[in-house]
């Protein structure tokens, strides 16, 4: 019986671990990931990401998916879609990735393709 708790035990906890060494191997600069008592608390410096403007928490989210990429490795999408890209001052910089913008503009009443290729 003390065996079947102890494999209990372990087998209960082992989502948690296995998330912990997930988010120890994801480094994001400026981005700060733990988990408390199970979930996921993301700090974009030392302000959590519910208060963070909507600019800066598609810069933590861009950051984010890019940390995961980089741990999916080849499986990864080598693209991101960036929703409200008007939020952001300035686009990170995100080697390696195709980044499709989409933005509003009131002014403009029709699908407007805009290649960058810098």
């Amino acid at each position: 019986v003390l065996a079947f708790s102890a494999l209990e035990y372990s087998l209960k906890n082992l989502p948690a671990i296995e998330a912990k060494q997930l988010l120890e191997t994801l480094h994001v600069e400026g981005v700060t990931v733990d988990l408390n008592e199970g979930n996921l608390v993301i700090m974009g410096g030392k302000i959590p990401y519910q208060s963070l403007s909507s600019g800066r928490k598609m810069k933590v989210d861009l950051a984010f998916c890019m940390s995961l990429r980089h741990a999916g490795g080849a499986r990864s999408p080598s693209w991101v879609f960036a929703d409200n890209s008007d939020l952001i001052d300035r686009m990170p910089n995100l080697p390696d990735i195709q980044v499709f913008c989409a933005e509003v503009d009131d002014e403009v009443k029709e699908l407007q393709v805009i290649s960058d290729n810098t």
